[in-house]
């Protein structure tokens, strides 16, 4: 195949969280990169009638980021997430100095190989290297046509939320009680998560949140 990619990962974190993110909606997800953006997206074929379109910029999380391809330098592939996070699990050690992706092939089967060049524990010691294959299935232009990015409506509410952590704690709490969430925001700044059973209704209430202006 007449592609190529190479990167360097700066920021590893970033990477596994938005991967580990994914990973908990399907253990497979379509990735899209192009000279700007890293995109992972997941279709209703591939989730149980979920849509996930998300993306960031390619210069957030690499560097010395070379893509070249037939197709306006994009590459895409299907990927199985767990190992795609193992990798990076790997690549996330505090010993890892440098972290390079790039794509590969083996006996004509692709991979997305990463080298990940260890530190040595003590001062002077010498560094050692670790590579990981991550097999992937290239897709064609034709194929990724089918993935279409939904239309989403303008929203009729926009509100910056409260620390995330705390509202998984709420959350988490809630789920021991019921079945489904009720969400309700408005332009006040204010938001409510609630659960409502027959026998208990229990709510918590967030008020003063930034409703910031969207263009």
């Amino acid at each position: 195949y007449n592609m190529r990619l190479k990167a360097k990962i700066s920021n590893v974190t970033l990477f596994t969280k938005v991967v580990q993110t994914v990973e908990k909606i399907s253990k497979e997800c379509v990735v899209h990169l192009t000279m700007r953006k890293v995109q992972l997206i997941l279709t209703n074929d591939i989730t149980d009638g979920v849509s996930v379109w998300s993306g960031l910029n390619a210069g957030t999380i690499f560097d010395d980021y070379k893509i070249e391809s037939l197709a306006s330098n994009e590459i895409s592939f299907k990927v199985h997430l767990d190992n795609l996070h193992r990798a990076l699990k790997s690549a996330s050690q505090p010993s890892a100095s440098e972290i390079i992706m790039k794509l590969t092939k083996k006996n004509n089967q692709p991979f997305l190989n990463f080298t990940i060049t260890m530190h040595g524990a003590h001062h002077g010691a010498h560094s050692a290297t670790m590579m990981q294959d991550v097999p992937v299935e290239l897709l064609s232009p034709a194929q990724l046509a089918g993935y279409v990015e939904p239309h989403l409506p303008d929203p009729e509410v926009h509100i910056m939320m409260p620390p995330l952590r705390r509202v998984r704690t709420v959350v988490d709490r809630l789920k021991n009680i019921g079945s489904e969430l009720i969400i309700h925001a408005n332009m006040g700044g204010e938001l409510i998560l609630k659960i409502k059973e027959p026998m208990v209704e229990i709510s918590t209430r967030y008020k003063d949140l930034e409703t910031p202006q969207i263009e």
